[in-house]
């Protein structure tokens, strides 16, 4: 899908203008194309390729991580930087694909590659649609790659965010059901896979935010895409609202409003067991992983709060 940049683009802010300039012309979010006097807006450099970028990526971060504004640092990563901002997102092909990359930062708490690789990993054994990753180790350095669920066999997909299709730019998780009840292609799919998504964050103390969940565009309206990613919660748990105003507590909640979501009360408690088994074993597969003793120490009290 292409779009023309408005006339009064130039009023835009620095981190708005960054999105549709910085990025490589082929690479923008969403499955947009955006044109400035018929020329495609954005970097003319192509989306890097990881096995000859990521470990210059890798040195350059370390270089501005510690005050080193070189301009060939800042080529490096902006050439495969697709959403700026203060957590800039990475793009590389990866295996003939595009991936988003994941890179581990001097100042966080925990190793988040290799915990939002888990979190990946045990969504898929609980029977959530995810997008597929891997993880590897260059210059001794966890990351994460994830396929980008804004791309298909064919290439672009159009895809908006729950908070762009939310009234008021609000998103939330009934906000979301909504959607698909009014506007969606397989409501009879997507209805479960919304709910099971609510209790995964339950059940693992991660994001509690669903306003970044993508729909992508079919013929006949809207579907839900694959999950892309969770982020572990290292701070103070955020309250988790169904409504903005409804508090989320326990499983018991949502399987109180199973039924918004095209799930019977049975249906919602056997859904419910048979996840929380598959995440049991969280422990031994951080582990296993390579995950350090205090960082499990740190989220713990996300696994175990239900």
């Amino acid at each position: 899908m292409g779009s023309h940049l408005a006339e009064g683009f130039e009023d835009a802010g620095n981190e708005e203008r960054a999105a549709v300039l910085l990025p490589s012309a082929s690479a923008h979010a969403g499955g947009l194309s955006f044109f400035l006097d018929g020329t495609p807006a954005g970097s003319p450099a192509k989306v890097p390729g990881a096995s000859q970028s990521v470990e210059p990526m890798l040195y350059a971060r370390h270089s501005l991580g510690r005050g080193r504004q070189k301009q060939k640092n800042l080529i490096t990563l902006a050439q495969a930087t697709t959403l700026p901002g203060k957590h800039s997102a990475f793009v590389v092909l990866s295996e003939s694909s595009e991936a988003v990359l994941t890179l581990g930062h001097e100042a966080d708490m925990i190793n988040v590659p290799l915990w939002r690789g888990l979190l990946m990993d045990l969504a898929r054994d609980c029977g959530l649609r995810v997008a597929h990753t891997k993880t590897a180790q260059i210059s001794g350095e966890q990351m994460l790659f994830t396929e980008r669920v804004d791309r298909d066999e064919s290439g672009e997909v159009l895809t908006l965010s729950a908070r762009t299709l939310s009234p008021s730019y609000t998103a939330t998780w009934l906000g979301m059901a909504d959607i698909l009840n009014a506007d969606g292609t397989a409501p009879t799919e997507d209805l479960p896979e919304l709910w099971r998504r609510m209790v995964f964050i339950l059940l693992t103390g991660s994001e509690t935010s669903g306003a970044k969940w993508l729909f992508y565009r079919t013929d006949l309206g809207w579907r839900i895409a694959k999950t892309h990613g969770f982020s572990p919660q290292t701070g103070a748990p955020r309250p988790m609202t169904v409504d903005g105003r409804r508090t989320l507590t326990s499983i018991e909640d949502a399987i109180a409003l199973c039924r918004y979501f095209g799930l019977t009360l049975r249906d919602a408690k056997t859904t419910a067991l048979s996840m929380r088994r598959s995440i049991a074993d969280w422990q031994d597969r951080a582990l296993a992983l390579g995950a350090d003793p205090g960082e499990i120490e740190i989220l713990r009290p996300g696994f175990e709060a239900m």
